[in-house]
């Protein structure tokens, strides 16, 4: 479900810059809701996968500690497709689809990749 929620999100992301009024509003919304599974998942969900390993705590602090990693690039990542780019905010809504597409591709491969091949054994 997470990588579906990324995928929707990115759509999203790239839908946005061409709505307005009350349509941007949903588009906000519909973001964020698409947001909020994938990030559960990944900061509670998986790292209980990793019981066996006895690497729960460290998975989940080194993921949460990524995201304040991403939270500061992005202080310095928008303010510069904003300001010194010909599109302005059309690029930065494009630099998170991108991220987003990126993530569920990640979340994919880890998924299918790791956790798939060990349910066969």
């Amino acid at each position: 479900i997470s990588i579906l929620f990324l995928g929707l999100m990115g759509i999203m992301w790239l839908l946005f810059p061409f709505v307005s009024g009350w349509v941007s509003i949903m588009v906000l919304l519909l973001s964020s809701a698409f947001l909020y599974g994938p990030h559960v998942f990944l900061v509670c969900t998986l790292p209980s996968r990793f019981n066996k390993d006895a690497v729960v705590a460290s998975s989940t602090g080194f993921i949460d500690g990524m995201g304040y990693v991403g939270t500061f690039l992005i202080g310095l990542i928008v303010p510069f497709l904003v300001l010194e780019t010909l599109d302005g905010w059309s690029n930065v809504f494009l630099f998170w689809a991108v991220i987003s597409f990126m993530a569920a591709f990640s979340v994919a491969v880890t998924y299918f990749g790791h956790f798939k091949k060990k349910e066969m054994i």
